[in-house]
């Protein structure tokens, strides 16, 4: 009696975190160029994800990538199994002019993360982060974002160009998943 009422301890609004958070769609759901992407992902707890992945995975890239990507999970001792590629733009072609474009849908990329179970994603080069929304990361920094955590490294043309940006790159990949 005559005590102050108690305040209650402030929560955080639920409405708050529902707009943050992306619709979830099945893969039947998505556009056929994201269904053909996924269905070459595995469950996997790291994905390697960057722009031109979509064009990798319909056999349309460079070889070379796929040859950076070998020496970069044999360098960093990574068993068989505990990596996955998931694209965060697809290619779509225009029907009129016959030309080629990468589309992402931050959604559908989202969601690929959720379904393959990933618990780190190592997102390369700057197209990669803003077609998955991650643009405030800056380079060679990690965040956790939606229990996952984030690593951001230089794109694949710069390693590719660039052996020092490689052995840094390895480095910090290294401090990060150890």
């Amino acid at each position: 009696p005559g005590a102050a009422p108690r305040a209650e301890k402030a929560q955080p609004s639920r409405e708050r975190v529902q707009k943050r958070e992306l619709p979830s769609t099945s893969p039947e759901e998505w556009a056929d160029p994201w269904q053909a992407a996924f269905a070459k992902a595995r469950r996997a707890p790291l994905v390697w994800s960057y722009h031109e992945l979509g064009l990798d995975l319909a056999g349309t890239g460079s070889p070379d990538r796929g040859n950076l990507f070998r020496k970069l999970i044999a360098e960093l001792g990574l068993p068989g199994g505990t990596s996955t590629f998931w694209p965060t733009a697809v290619p779509v072609t225009d029907p009129e002019t016959g030309a080629t474009s990468l589309l992402p849908d931050a959604a559908v990329y989202h969601e690929g993360l959720r379904r393959l179970s990933a618990r780190a994603v190592v997102l390369l080069g700057r197209q990669g982060l803003v077609d998955s929304e991650y643009a405030a990361l800056p380079l060679f920094e990690q965040r956790i974002d939606a229990g996952r955590l984030i690593m951001h490294v230089p794109g694949l043309d710069q390693l590719l160009r660039d052996r020092r940006q490689v052995r840094v790159t390895l480095s910090f990949l290294q401090a990060s998943l150890s």
